[in-house]
């Protein structure tokens, strides 16, 4: 079981149920934002959320953690150690960007081969649009139902996580 300290310390090992989901999450924070929201994780509700603005991982826990914004302490291959902060910094309302499923083209991407897969998305998008393939690749190799709507977002759903990738310019 992860361990909680004063509602403001989670450790996580590699063997326990949502290690493996706050990794995940970790890979869409900001690496060296101006806005220090972007360089942590939200925990809020039956969420972990994290955004860098180009692209965002939702997971939905096991287990419930106390609300707050978090940022690791130590990320390590099997250890993970997350801090609360103290300050009350707003983060993105990710829930507002979420795409709701109003005309869009769904995609069965098949399991396990990521650059088969990002051939066909990218396939799929207007000529000028492609999506960055290194974000694409973090989503891993779990099975993912995929959404691309009007503007080019693409929203990708599992069983336990969202993600967003947003589209650029090729």
């Amino acid at each position: 079981m992860p361990k909680i300290y004063d509602s403001k310390i989670i450790e996580l090992f590699g063997r326990e149920p949502d290690f493996d989901g706050f990794k995940w999450v970790l890979k869409a924070t900001g690496k060296n934002s101006y806005l220090r929201c972007l360089n942590t994780i939200q925990i809020k509700k039956e969420t972990v959320c994290a955004t860098d603005g180009h692209r965002l991982h939702v997971f939905f826990p096991e287990i419930n953690y106390p609300e707050g914004l978090y940022t690791p302490l130590i990320n390590q291959k099997y250890k993970l150690i997350l801090q609360k902060k103290d300050d009350n910094e707003d983060f993105p309302d990710w829930e507002s960007v979420f795409p709701q499923h109003v005309n869009f083209q769904k995609l069965e991407l098949l399991n396990g081969n990521i650059s088969q897969n990002y051939t066909v998305l990218v396939r799929i998008l207007p000529e000028n649009i492609t999506i960055n393939y290194d974000y694409f690749a973090d989503l891993g190799n779990d099975y993912f139902t995929t959404y691309i709507y009007e503007d080019n977002k693409m929203a990708f759903v599992s069983n336990n996580k969202l993600a967003m990738i947003m589209p650029m310019r090729a």
